[in-house]
């Protein structure tokens, strides 16, 4: 079975992972990932560092609200609670300087239906305002 799903993973991309790679880690900690994000059609999403791991909610969707798991590098994926919502992979971009540029996501499953347009969300960093 180990073999199988090595040859799926690595014939199909991300699509296939079947679990988090400790090799491939993320380039900055975690809490760096944490704060408020704002896309300019759908508004914000907020991604929180808890005791049990990462979490993300969609602050205008109640129910997008959700675990946020590592995947590879700088992706992650959504563990969304209302599992009746698709689940997508989160990919932080970074600036020359390593801080966060934006986030963009992508469905997981090709099969997907078209009204989860993650594809078309750009998220930004929320400038926080100074003291």
């Amino acid at each position: 079975m180990h073999e199988l799903r090595a040859a799926i993973s690595s014939s199909c991309g991300l699509g296939c992972v079947f679990s988090p790679s400790s090799s491939l880690g993320s380039s900055l900690p975690m809490e760096k990932y944490a704060g408020r994000y704002r896309d300019a059609w759908y508004g914000t999403m907020t991604i929180e560092l808890a005791a049990d791991g990462m979490n993300i909610r969609f602050d205008y969707t109640p129910s997008m609200t959700g675990k946020l798991e590592h995947v590879r590098y700088d992706t992650f994926r959504t563990r969304w609670t209302d599992r009746n919502i698709e689940d997508a992979y989160v990919t932080f971009a970074l600036n020359p300087a390593g801080s966060i540029e934006r986030v963009s996501m992508q469905a997981i499953s090709p099969l997907a239906d078209f009204s989860y347009d993650y594809q078309d969300l750009r998220f930004v960093p929320e400038l926080s305002a100074a003291p």
